[in-house]
């Protein structure tokens, strides 16, 4: 299924009063806006620079014996070589977009070369003044092929660019009346082949934007460049036939290395990038004739508090979690009433027509901060600049199924979206792993994507943090507001450990309060682990709603300061611990945030013999299930031994 994108509405102005259109450039703070403005001021400088290029590539060929061919040769292969080395980092084309990359390479390979021999027989006047003409012949081919809408606003300001480009090509014919025989053959050669580098410049950049939608711009332009290069080594010999003719003189060197290094290699990567946040056709002008109307197509603006836009991807967006937390982020319970979210769902092919209903239930609900909603599913496609992934979606545990098994087949899961984040997320993308086995399944999430922080990868574990303050409360007869600084240790599984050694009520131990330490010891800790399962026996269903509350919990934990005198829950990476916790697993710790997004594992817990018997036991466990999913992880070596069923009744 391809990416599909709903437009919402813009948000409604709460302040009183009719709203009116504002200043352009007063809505630098949305981020989708900025970036677009960062591209067309780029591709301003890109323009600049081809100009230069154009003089510097007519001024080589006259003064030296290098022929077009010869200096093309020599910048594709090159530039094809360095860009390939620079993107292999990112990762690697599929196969099935093997031919969109070919025919991308083979208009680039056109536009390279008619344009250079169109500048050697028209000349660099003419060869800049065309270039105007893209621009319309480009969204011409997007229309043709559903990416672009016509605009009668655009069509009016592409018109009068095409004008003076047609105007100045072939202006001895059309103005001076001179017959094609006095204006000469070369001359109109060159103005055809320059009309046609036009063209397949127009197929390309149509091509590039359907490709950004898979890979990131280096990956794309490097790889189209390769194709490239690759009809140009194939097609040379049949221009060059003297051995001499494939050398490269002294003189031409400045201008070989302005080619590659200016033109081929930074400016393409900016015009790939640039593809991604504007369409094509305002690419394919270089930024020089769309700038005014880009700002005409602006949305109302938003609230002069309102935060940048971030975009949150979730997973598993069909399901019944989902379907409670998808409406609390587009209302601003999870990530503030000042922040507005672009929603990245992602379903798989069996439920891809549950996530186009929810996808059109929130677009109903009209939420202000509410920007856009993505459906995909494809993971690479979801998690595109994403800043938050909330990764629900897992495998249920079937009948006979072992829990060895379990792992193993919702591992391959996170290994793929792992791997699908650390290719293309924000590099400060938060990853929240809620499917179950959480803990496991976030540390193979993590170390599939080493281009991300391991602290901004966590398992939820404030569901039971939430239930073991309910329960405290219940049992003091007192609200749950009263009760702090409980914490969970360990995994997401009935080894878990609700700490009440360091909880507080109203101020006081709670072992103080309560005073019963049988049921502290013996009923407090099966009840946390077991409520799941209450619940399904009570209501018929798991906690969806419950779950999808400490998802929102666990993120306004991480937005806010944590207030003095309490904690929150999440499993973390246990590198650097003060618990003598083995490093290297996800394991459940009391933290304290600043509000920025960070945490700190708390330092101050006290930890008895009681404790510490049990948060032994449940890192023994997490150590098996790392043991288990190895070939996950990229590690070798350990015994997978899972010695008992642990997994949490209910959430399996």
């Amino acid at each position: 299924m391809r990416l599909k994108k709903y437009h919402l509405s813009p948000p409604v102005s709460h302040s009183g009063g009719s709203s009116t259109r504002h200043h352009p450039f007063a809505d630098f703070r949305d981020e989708e806006r900025w970036n677009r403005n960062k591209a067309i001021a780029s591709l301003c400088l890109v323009q600049c620079l081809f100009g230069i290029g154009t003089v510097f590539v007519k001024w080589t060929l006259k003064s030296t014996s290098v022929k077009p061919i010869t200096l093309l040769l020599h910048r594709e292969v090159s530039a094809a070589i360095i860009l390939v080395l620079l993107s292999s980092r990112h990762g690697w084309p599929l196969r099935k977009h093997f031919k969109e990359f070919l025919v991308a390479g083979f208009c680039m390979f056109l536009n390279q070369a008619l344009f250079i021999v169109g500048v050697d027989l028209s000349g660099a006047l003419v060869a800049s003044c065309i270039q105007p003409s893209q621009p319309i012949v480009t969204f011409a081919i997007a229309v043709l092929v559903g990416q672009e809408k016509i605009d009668s606003k655009r069509c009016v300001g592409l018109g009068f660019a095409v004008v003076g480009a047609v105007a100045v090509v072939l202006g001895d014919v059309l103005v001076t009346g001179k017959s094609a025989a006095e204006v000469g053959k070369n001359s109109l050669l060159g103005d055809v082949c320059l009309i046609a580098n036009c063209l397949a410049m127009g197929f390309c950049y149509v091509l590039v934007k359907e490709l950004n939608k898979w890979y990131s711009s280096i990956v794309v332009i490097a790889w189209i460049y390769a194709y490239a290069a690759l009809f140009l080594v194939m097609t040379a010999p049949f221009f060059l036939s003297e051995r001499t003719e494939w050398l490269l003189p002294k003189q031409a060197i400045p201008a070989y290395l302005y080619l590659v290094l200016v033109i081929s290699v930074m400016s393409y990567v900016v015009i790939s990038w640039s593809n991604r946040h504007l369409d094509s056709s305002q690419v394919s002008c270089y930024g020089s004739f769309c700038y005014n109307f880009e700002f005409e197509r602006n949305e109302e603006a938003l609230p002069s508090h309102w935060k940048p836009t971030i975009r949150v991807a979730v997973s598993g967006a069909a399901g019944q979690i989902s379907n409670h937390l998808l409406f609390q982020i587009a209302s601003g319970l999870t990530f503030g009433e000042d922040q507005p979210v672009a929603l990245h769902l992602l379903g798989s092919d069996r439920s891809k027509d549950a996530v186009q209903g929810v996808a059109m239930e929130l677009e109903d609900s009209c939420y202000p901060l509410l920007r856009e909603v993505w459906i995909s599913t494809e993971a690479e496609q979801a998690f595109r600049d994403v800043d938050w992934a909330i990764l629900i979606g897992a495998k249920p545990r079937g009948p006979g199924m072992e829990r060895s098994d379990l792992l193993d087949l919702n591992g391959q899961i996170f290994q793929m979206q792992g791997q699908a984040l650390n290719k293309v997320a924000n590099p400060d993308c938060k990853v929240v792993v809620v499917g179950n086995p959480c803990n496991t399944n976030a540390l193979i999430a993590m170390q599939n994507a080493p281009n991300l922080k391991r602290e901004n990868f966590h398992a939820l574990t404030r569901l039971d943090q939430n239930r073991a303050r309910s329960q405290l409360a219940v049992k003091s007869n007192t609200h749950y507001g009263a009760v702090k600084n409980v914490a969970i240790w360990g995994n997401h599984s009935t080894t878990q450990v609700p700490d009440f050694v360091n909880a507080t009520i109203l101020g006081e131990p709670a072992e103080k309060v309560i005073d019963n330490q049988d049921w502290l010891e013996q009923e407090f800790t099966p009840v946390i682990q077991t409520r799941g399962a209450a619940v399904i026996k009570k209501w018929g269903r798991s906690s969806g709603a419950s779950t999808a509350v400490s998802i929102s919990n666990h993120i306004r934990s991480l937005l806010e300061p944590t207030p003095e005198g309490d904690c929150f829950c999440m499993a973390v990476c246990s590198d650097g611990n003060p618990y003598g916790i083995e490093e290297g697993l996800i394991y459940s710790m009391p933290l304290r945030s600043k509000g920025d997004g960070s945490y700190e594992i708390c330092e101050d817990f006290e930890i008895n013999d009681y404790l510490r018997e049990k948060m032994v036991k449940s890192e023994e466990e997490l150590v098996n299930e790392r043991n288990c999913v190895k070939h996950l992880i990229g590690e070798t070596g350990g015994a997978c031994q899972i010695m008992e069923d642990t997994m949490l009744p209910g959430e399996n």
